[in-house]
């Protein structure tokens, strides 16, 4: 699966002090112009909780101040745009993406690339309960730049600022969704 910028964005929601979000597993490569990534993140919320949080596409920017906009769209869409730095290399990022809620708390999203700073990009996220009050996120993601990324941005890099953004995406899940219960 190729993940988009939204995709992209998602990851880059992450550090809220308090939160217990753990980062159980992250792998990260590059293939030419195509970047992947997998990780499994564990949450201190129930994954009803979680996936409620998350689903609502709308509001992406309570979970990390990375993405700037994000607005819910007829027909299933999400337009966001975000400010991603790997490193000293920013880049303020616009996206387009069709968004699937599905059953068996699942959220996936598909770029639209030519509304988009990507090429090609799709995104996943599996919410699995490991208790009452715990989740495990899988999150799966692949994409193309449709932009100039400079050679040092590499699997370590990439591996590096998607672990921290993760983080802190998952902290502000973690948060919201224990503000939504008190």
């Amino acid at each position: 699966m190729r993940t988009g910028a939204g995709l992209a964005v998602a990851l880059w929601l992450l550090p809220a002090a308090g939160w217990a979000a753990t980062v159980e597993s992250l792998e990260v490569d590059r293939a030419g112009e195509y970047y992947s990534a997998s990780m499994r993140i564990l949450l201190e919320v129930p994954a009803a909780a979680a996936f409620a949080v998350l689903s609502d596409v709308g509001r992406l920017s309570r979970l990390n101040d990375s993405i700037e906009v994000s607005e819910r769209l007829p027909d299933n869409r999400l337009r966001t745009e975000a400010r991603i730095c790997f490193g000293f290399f920013c880049k303020h990022m616009r996206q387009l993406q069709t968004v699937v809620i599905g059953p068996g708390k699942r959220l996936a999203m598909t770029i639209i690339p030519a509304q988009s700073d990507l090429s090609h990009g799709e995104a996943e996220w599996r919410f699995e309960a490991v208790g009452p009050e715990r989740t495990r996120l899988h999150y799966r993601t692949e994409l193309e730049p449709d932009f100039w990324v400079p050679p040092f941005v590499g699997p370590w890099l990439l591996r590096r600022t998607l672990a921290a953004q993760a983080l802190k995406t998952a902290k502000g899940i973690e948060r919201v969704a224990d503000e939504r219960t008190h």
